[in-house]
C-alpha cells in the first residue's frame, strides 16, 4: 500500500514528452485477466511493461518524495484518454494506478463510484484510513492479507476530520460517508509459488560423498539457480542458523537437516545480530534456490525480494545462551 499511497500523494515536479505512435496502435482490451482473476492489461497498458516499452506511448514524467528519497513516476495516456501512471523499481513495473474519472475497473467498479458499491463488489474488503509518513490516507484494501487484484483511494478531505484524530479510538468514532472513488491502484500479478515437492530430493551429483568431492563434470550443473519465484513459510535463525520452512512442510528444525534450505540475501531479510537468542519469522518472499541438490542443508535459496514478513513467539532457548537483549 505505502507504493500506492506515494502515488496518490505524489506532485509532479518536472515533465517530459516521448515522441509516440498515434494511440489507434494500442492494444483494444481495456481491462484484461489471467486464470487468477488479477489483472494484466490496464486500457491498453500491460502488466509486464518495461522502462524500454514506455517508447510505444505517450508520457510525461513526474516525481515524488517518501522516507527522504525522490522516486520518479511515468503518466501515461493511455486508451481512451485514460492517464496511467506505472512506477518501476529495477527496470521492473511495480505499480499502477489512474484518477482518470472515465478509468472502469473489475466489476465495473471505477473512479467516481461510491463506497457502498465497493463494498457489495468486494464484501470480503476493509477501508483502513488514517495518517500515513504524516498525510491523511483512505484506501479500500479488497483482499486483505492477500495480493490485491486491486485497490481503491477516496479523498481523505470527503470523511469527517475526526476520522484522522491522533486517538486511534476517537478515530474510529466516526459514521463513515458513502464516499467516491478517487482513485484505482494495480500492482502486476505475483511471480507463482514455488512448489516445495524439491525438498523430497536430498541425492543427486552434486552431493558430496566421504572421501570423494564433486566430479569436475558437474560442477558447471551445480552452480545452476532456478528462475526467481515466490516462497512462503518460516524463517529460523539463530547465530550463523538460517532455515527456512515452507507452508505447510514440517518445521525445519525438527526434520533432518537434509530436508532443511538455508535461506541467504544480505540485507533483503531483517537478520538479527549474531548474539541474538533464536528467532521465528513468518516470511513471504522472492528468491532463487539451486536446482541440484547439495551437502547440509541440500538448498540454499537466494532471497531477491522480500514481500512481507512478520516476528513470531521466539523459540524456546536455555537460559544464559544468548543475548535477550540484542537487536
Amino acid at each position: 500500500m505505502r507504493i500506492f499511497l506515494a502515488l496518490t500523494l505524489a506532485t509532479v515536479t518536472s515533465f517530459s514528452l516521448s515522441a509516440a505512435p498515434q494511440q489507434s496502435s494500442l492494444a483494444n482490451d481495456r481491462l484484461a485477466f489471467d486464470a487468477n482473476g488479477f489483472v494484466t492489461r490496464f486500457y491498453g497498458v500491460p502488466m509486464n511493461l518495461t522502462p524500454s516499452g514506455l517508447k510505444r506511448y505517450r508520457y510525461s514524467v513526474g516525481h515524488f518524495s517518501g522516507e527522504g528519497d525522490t522516486y520518479t513516476f511515468y503518466t501515461i495516456t493511455a486508451q481512451d484518454g485514460v492517464k496511467v501512471k506505472v512506477q518501476f523499481d529495477g527496470g521492473k513495473l511495480i505499480a499502477v494506478s489512474t484518477t482518470s474519472p472515465n478509468a472502469i475497473g473489475p466489476k465495473g467498479i471505477g473512479v467516481g463510484t461510491f463506497l457502498s458499491d465497493v463494498k457489495a463488489a468486494w464484501p470480503k474488503g476493509q477501508l483502513k484510513y488514517g495518517i500515513e509518513e504524516h498525510e491523511a490516507f483512505v484506501v479500500y484494501d479488497t483482499e486483505p492479507g492477500i495480493h490485491d487484484v486491486v485497490t481503491y483511494f477516496f479523498e481523505p478531505k470527503d470523511m469527517p476530520a475526526q476520522a484522522f484524530d491522533l486517538d486511534y479510538r476517537k478515530s474510529r468514532e466516526i459514521e463513515v460517508p458513502n464516499i467516491k472513488v478517487s482513485e484505482i491502484a494495480f500492482s502486476p500479478p505475483p511471480l507463482p509459488e514455488a512448489k516445495y515437492s524439491f525438498l523430497s530430493t536430498t541425492a543427486g551429483p552434486c552431493v558430496p560423498k566421504v572421501g570423494v568431492g564433486i566430479d569436475p563434470k558437474h560442477r558447471a550443473d551445480c552452480k545452476r539457480m532456478t528462475k526467481a519465484e515466490r516462497y512462503r513459510g518460516t524463517w529460523y535463525t539463530d547465530f550463523e542458523t538460517s532455515f527456512f520452512t515452507p507452508v505447510g512442510e514440517q518445521s525445519c528444525i525438527k526434520a533432518k537437516l537434509s530436508r532443511c534450505a538455508e535461506l541467504t540475501g544480505g540485507k533483503a531479510l531483517p537478520w538479527p545480530s549474531r548474539a541474538a537468542c533464536p528467532r521465528l519469522w513468518e516470511v513471504e518472499f522472492i528468491g532463487r534456490r539451486n536446482v541440484l541438490p547439495g551437502f547440509a542443508p541440500s538448498y540454499r535459496i537466494v532471497v531477491d525480494e522480500v514481500i512481507d514478513f512478520k516476528r513470531l513467539p521466539d523459540p524456546p532457548h536455555e537460559t544464559g545462551e544468548c543475548d535477550e537483549t540484542a537487536p
